[in-house]
């Protein structure tokens, strides 16, 4: 009596796991699908607008930069920076080195395709799979392709005007700095001398 009171419980219980386990990867994959339609719809749009080409520019402005900002500019700004070494002497070559290789480092942050991948991800975010179609399908239209071109044009031209002023700027900014870590580097040794009243 007691196995066939609870036969229909067990009974319910295995069909209700059935259904889960039946159901469960089903829809997982479904949305995973809808989301890998929806990421490679991103990366077409992506590679539409062209962002590839804008941060090939980016990375060219970079570069070009690190080559206006020379240690003779910082050597200017305070002259003890390079503990006395200075143009003429024997090591002077390795500072110029040191900082080429500084500003390649420095300009080695611009990933393209992880910059791609990333924005890709953002416009799947925040976009549908319907709306990523429609979008393209703008993109695609003469004034869509016309308003690519514009679009790369006014890109590239905010990105070099800002890298234009940004050497001045950097300049200014580190003269700042170096003066005031010298100050305080200075204010820390007169802090730190004894009074005349000391002799331990």
């Amino acid at each position: 009596m007691r196995i066939k009171r609870f036969k229909p419980i067990l009974l319910w219980l295995v069909g209700s796991t059935m259904v889960i386990s039946l159901s469960g990867p089903s829809s997982y994959g479904a949305t995973r699908t809808a989301n890998d339609r929806r990421l490679t719809s991103a990366s077409e749009l992506v590679a539409m607008l062209k962002y590839d080409m804008q941060l090939q520019d980016m990375l060219s402005r970079c570069k070009e930069v690190a080559g206006v900002v020379t240690p003779e500019s910082y050597l200017k700004s305070n002259p003890d920076i390079f503990n006395g070494i200075a143009p003429g002497s024997i090591l002077w070559p390795q500072v110029v080195g040191a900082f080429r290789e500084f500003y390649t480092e420095a300009c080695g942050y611009i990933d393209t395709n992880m910059l791609l991948a990333s924005m890709a991800q953002a416009y799947s975010s925040n976009l549908t799979e319907r709306e990523l179609a429609e979008v393209i399908k703008f993109y695609f239209s003469p004034v869509g392709k016309k308003l690519i071109v514009a679009n790369v044009a006014a890109n590239i031209a905010l990105q070099r005007t800002s890298y234009e002023q940004l050497p001045e700027v950097a300049q200014k900014a580190n003269a700042h700095l170096i003066k005031t870590l010298a100050d305080l580097a200075k204010k820390n040794g007169e802090l730190n001398q004894k009074p005349w009243w000391r002799f331990w």
